[in-house]
């Protein structure tokens, strides 16, 4: 999950913000990647980090939106996002053809400077290719059944590993590769799996006071920092062109690669490690911010009423939203009001 940076100190509900947009950060959270016991070299390798402080308390309930950030237990997050090159080495291994639609085309490909991936050929003998300089670049245009899927390729070896079962198990396909059974959780013994809202929230945010964190344990910014970040620029090949202490890739200021005034993707990483919080995971490097979801609207307060009823969705509910499926999203809502009349 990604927050939004550029925003007020003193309410985390506010990080949401950038002009007339707000984002729904609950929903970003299905594009992180956590690794709770690491599994052997393969081809594509990600690297993680430990987040100790086991039982660590919530962070405070800014404007009624929930207390997050208190994990039971240690587990490792990745340190980057996932990059094209690694969902590249995914996709010619488990889409010759594309039936649950692992490649988004017009988001991935060659009609957007944000897309790092290239699709030759045809049905049945697909193959995937990097732009150039997008290797080490985040993959965008990835929703919640490709990040799982990936997940469970990776529990499974890589190479010809089963996307269906493994972290969590997707059961019977309806339309276009999606579970009948939408609410999909990770298994038991699940070993690469999606961070909860409460594992992302501490690797980006806690540091305990006594280690050299704010005095509640919680930045407002996941920079290790309070005071809003600095906008990163771009270099001819997208890395981020002044790295220092808390930089950020956002509000449009990272423009290369044929993006003008309207920022661009960078190179994982390259904002540097001032820029990493307390647990040098990716969401503290703030790395490029990469946006599945907005909605617009003319009030703060308007935002935070529709958030609040976002955190209110089960898991299920907020990707069919991403993923776009209107049927599905009107399924699970009268789902949910029959439930409600039968209790």
């Amino acid at each position: 999950m990604i927050r939004n940076l550029l925003v007020p100190k003193g309410s985390r509900a506010q990080r949401f913000a950038t002009g007339r947009h707000f984002f729904c950060a609950p929903l970003l959270a299905l594009f992180t990647w956590m690794i709770i016991v690491v599994a052997d070299a393969r081809a594509v390798t990600v690297p993680t980090v430990p987040v100790g402080n086991a039982g660590n308390a919530a962070d405070q309930n800014y404007l009624d939106q929930g207390q997050f950030g208190a994990v039971a237990y240690a587990y490792r997050m990745g340190t980057t996002e996932v990059t094209n090159s690694q969902y590249a080495e995914f996709l010619n291994a488990k889409a010759a053809s594309d039936p649950f639609e692992l490649y988004d085309l017009p988001s991935m490909g060659v009609g957007n400077v944000r897309g790092g991936i290239t699709r030759s050929g045809v049905n049945g003998s697909y193959t995937y290719a990097l732009k150039p300089n997008m290797g080490d670049k985040p993959v965008i245009a990835v929703n919640w059944y490709d990040a799982i899927r990936f997940a469970n390729w990776l529990s499974n070896g890589q190479g010809s590993g089963d996307t269906e079962t493994g972290s969590y198990t997707l059961g019977p396909l309806g339309p276009r590769g999606v579970p009948i059974n939408r609410d999909v959780v990770r298994n038991a013994g699940a070993t690469w799996v999606l961070p909860s809202e409460n594992e992302w929230y501490k690797a980006a945010y806690y540091q305990p006071a006594a280690q050299g964190g704010d005095v509640d344990n919680y930045w407002l910014f996941p920079t290790a920092s309070n005071s809003v970040p600095t906008l990163a620029t771009a270099d001819a090949v997208g890395d981020i062109s002044n790295p220092g202490p808390n930089v950020a890739n956002t509000q449009r200021g990272a423009n290369w690669n044929g993006s003008v005034d309207r920022g661009n993707i960078t190179t994982v990483g390259s904002a540097g490690p001032l820029s990493r919080s307390f647990y040098p995971a990716y969401t503290a490097k703030r790395l490029p911010i990469r946006l599945v979801f907005s909605e617009q609207y003319s009030t703060l307060e308007d935002a935070v009423t529709r958030e609040r009823q976002l955190k209110g969705w089960s898991r299920a509910k907020k990707a069919v939203l991403v993923a776009g499926d209107r049927e599905g999203l009107q399924e699970l809502s009268k789902r949910r009001a029959n439930s409600t009349k039968t209790d």
